[in-house]
C-alpha cells in the first residue's frame, strides 16, 4: 500500500525528531502542522512499537507533548490539540509508556487548572493524565 510506504519512508528519514523539536521551539501553524504529521507517524504500529519501547525517547516525546498540552491551556488550538491527544493517546496504549507519562504528568501538571477557553475533549484528557496508574 503506497500510503504505508510513505510513512516507512518518513520514520526511516528521522521525521519523529524533526517533529518533536518544531513543536518545541516552534508555534503557530508550523507547530500544528508537526503535529499532525507526528500524529500521522504514529499510525504505523511497528515503529510506535519500536518507539515505545525507547524509554529515553519517550520521555523525551512526552516532556514536548506535556509542553505543548501545557501551551494549549493557555492557547488553544483544536487542530493542535487533537493531533496531540492522539499521539499521547496512542502512546499511553503501550504498558512500558504509562508509568512513565504518569510520573511526568504528575510533575508537569501539579499546579494545573482548567481554563475556559479549552474544549472538553482538552480537559478530560488533562484530567485523565491526572490519575493514570503508576504501574500497569
Amino acid at each position: 500500500n503506497k500510503q504505508n510506504e510513505v510513512l516507512q519512508m518518513l520514520i526511516k528519514s528521522e521525521m519523529i525528531p524533526i517533529c518533536l523539536n518544531i513543536m518545541s521551539s516552534w508555534n503557530g501553524v508550523i507547530r500544528i502542522a508537526a503535529a499532525f504529521v507526528l500524529s500521522c507517524l504514529m499510525e504505523d504500529d511497528v515503529s510506535c512499537k519500536k518507539l515505545a519501547d525507547n524509554q529515553p525517547q519517550v520521555k523525551v516525546m512526552l516532556d514536548i507533548l506535556n509542553q505543548v498540552l501545557l501551551d494549549l491551556c493557555d492557547d488553544f488550538d483544536i487542530h493542535l490539540s487533537k493531533s496531540v491527544i492522539s499521539v499521547y493517546t496512542k502512546l499511553l496504549t503501550y504498558n512500558s509508556v504509562v508509568p512513565i507519562a504518569n510520573e511526568l504528568a504528575s510533575k508537569a501538571f501539579v499546579q494545573f487548572q482548567p481554563k475556559q477557553n479549552m474544549d472538553q475533549q482538552l480537559k478530560s484528557f488533562l484530567e485523565r493524565l491526572q490519575t493514570l496508574p503508576k504501574t500497569k
